[in-house]
């Protein structure tokens, strides 16, 4: 045979294995239906572990590797999508929202005027335009502005502090996000309104971010980390929620109080370890290096019960002495701490940042 008639064979056969794979999810899709019922465990490692040993059986040699990686890797996104399933069909959403999008009017939505360039939720030609986010609050609460827009995040470059503290303090909703090419960057461009909106097809946790994987809520996203951590014959560093002391992730302190990252970091640890009963993790606390004392490095420690290795994470932007003695200083500032807490502690991010280029070019 030629290579164009191979090729046609190859293509006959992957529509086949198309159409198997539909059937297979919503099979998928019934399991999730009788689990969320019955609240049975999605993961069963012995079961899977047996249909793989049937399925390989008299499979030849040169291919049993493949076939087996093959039907792991249909499992765990069967797997995905039934934590996405059953959360949703037993309404683990405990926010009252509105299903549908109000309906969208550009002379009644204001954007940034630096960011009307890159708008495009609708006419540019008709969308009004603001010199700040608080102006664009204050008109909102006072209907003037049914809707916001802006640029969310640089993607590489950091976040937009001034429009995630303006959504928290005021608690508008993201109802989409869209990333634009702006010149050779992208950027994430957002539209928000009063208005909690979840979708049928939304994630369920949505607070404010979309997230287009409905399996995207934080316990779904625990339970795959499980099913993970009870795959490797050995100890996983697990660093949850890290860098919170600066305020470019939505859990950083401008934009999550001390008590609620606590409290978030100790559920996840709790969950993990106890409701899991995954003990394979060890569970790594590394701020930035904003903290100067030992008092605020406290002040967003979850707990020694929650914890087993501290670090920080500091790069070198300015590449002379200062920076090293100031890394030297932070690092002597940790290892107190652990020592005191008798804990591990580790360099959990370092490396060289040159921030003239674009992108994310910190190298650890």
């Amino acid at each position: 045979m030629t290579l164009d008639e191979i090729r046609l064979q190859i293509d006959h056969v992957d529509s086949q294995i198309r159409s198997l794979f539909i059937e297979r999810m919503g099979l998928a899709e019934q399991v999730a239906q009788v689990k969320a019922e019955t609240e049975d465990s999605i993961y069963k490692p012995e079961r899977e572990k047996a249909i793989i040993e049937r399925q390989s059986k008299d499979m030849d040699p040169h291919l049993i590797m493949e076939y087996r990686a093959l039907v792991k890797r249909i499992m765990e996104v069967s797997r995905k999508y039934q934590y996405g399933r059953t959360l949703e069909i037993r309404d683990c959403f405990p926010f009252d929202y509105e299903t549908q999008e109000p309906v969208m009017e550009d002379d009644r939505t204001a954007v940034l005027r630096r960011d009307l360039y890159i708008y495009d939720f609708g006419s540019r030609d008709r969308v009004c335009t603001e010199e700040s986010f608080s102006r664009i609050a204050e008109k909102m609460e006072e209907g003037i502005y049914l809707a916001g827009a802006g640029v969310i995040e640089r993607v590489g470059s950091g976040v937009n502090d001034d429009l995630n503290s303006m959504l928290m303090t005021h608690h508008f909703y993201i109802s989409r996000c869209r990333v634009c090419r702006d010149g050779e960057n992208k950027s994430k461009v957002v539209l928000f309104t009063p208005h909690f909106v979840v979708r049928p097809e939304d994630n369920r946790i949505k607070l404010v971010f979309v997230c287009p994987n409905r399996s995207g809520s934080l316990s779904s996203i625990m339970d795959m980390i499980a099913d993970y951590a009870r795959q490797v014959d050995g100890c996983i560093l697990f660093r949850p929620f890290h860098e919170n002391t600066g305020s470019w992730f939505w859990w950083g302190a401008a934009f999550c109080d001390e008590e609620t990252y606590k409290n978030i970091y100790r559920y996840t640890v709790t969950y993990l370890r106890d409701t899991k009963g995954i003990h394979n993790l060890i569970y790594v606390y590394s701020p930035g290096s904003e903290p100067s004392s030992m008092e605020e490095f406290q002040e967003r420690y979850p707990g020694d019960a929650y914890v087993d290795m501290v670090g920080f994470d500091m790069y070198d932007r300015t590449h002379d002495k200062e920076w090293l003695d100031s890394y030297e200083k932070q690092a002597a500032l940790v290892d107190a701490f652990a020592k005191k807490h008798k804990k591990l502690f580790a360099f959990t991010e370092t490396g060289v940042a040159n921030d003239t280029q674009p992108g994310d070019n910190q190298t650890a």
